[in-house]
């Protein structure tokens, strides 16, 4: 799961990105927050960035 919000006047926020346990570690985030980028870009977006509330953990990225 993966959301945008609170767009910029060039960019698109994404957030809330969750996979359950049972799903983490097989690309399934990367593959969600590759797919909803890029349609943000098709949409006129410049660029993306990705939001994180302090003190939630962050997931490794590989």
């Amino acid at each position: 799961m993966a959301a945008c919000g609170q767009p910029t006047p060039h960019g698109a926020r994404i957030g809330l990105v969750y996979t359950p346990p049972k799903y983490r570690q097989k690309g399934y985030a990367s593959a969600c927050v590759a797919t909803l980028s890029q349609r943000l870009l098709y949409q006129g977006y410049k660029y993306c960035f990705l939001f994180h509330l302090p003190g939630y953990r962050l997931s490794t990225c590989r």
